[in-house]
């Protein structure tokens, strides 16, 4: 399943967002301190740091960025946070287990969008809502 609406509700394994506009405020950064894949499906982490929702391993996969004109595919790995909430991390400078595949790339400018297609496998029937979340300095 393909979604086009960020926080669009998700129905099997696959979901995918798109064409998130980038307002003037980031525009004046020059890397993103995060860029993550969030949702609100309860999950917890085994002693590998991979994510289980309902005992299972939830992987995310075919992960392509394109912030402005720049194209990446990359992966993502399991985002642990404050709440038992699933996330993937794709940009994340505070973690030093975590180095991202996207380097040498421009913030997107006001206007511009950041888009994120990928697949997370692994989910079964659970269901829940996704969402792209980022942050720059001058945000």
């Amino acid at each position: 399943m393909k979604l086009t609406k960020i926080f669009a509700g998700m129905a099997a394994a696959a979901i995918a967002t798109t064409a998130m506009a980038v307002t003037a405020f980031a525009a004046d950064s020059t890397a993103y301190n995060y860029l993550y894949i969030a949702t609100d499906i309860p999950c917890e982490y085994n002693e590998n740091d991979e994510a289980l929702v309902n005992g299972q391993v939830v992987t995310c996969k075919d992960l392509k960025v394109k912030i402005g004109s720049q194209e990446f595919n990359v992966s993502a790995a399991p985002g642990k946070t404050d709440s038992d909430k699933l996330c993937f991390q794709i940009i994340n400078k505070w973690n030093s287990k975590f180095t991202s595949e996207i380097t040498d790339y421009t913030v997107a400018g006001a206007g511009e969008y950041i888009t994120i297609d990928f697949t997370i496998e692994g989910l079964g029937d659970t269901t829940g809502n996704a969402g792209v979340s980022f942050q720059a300095d001058g945000t």
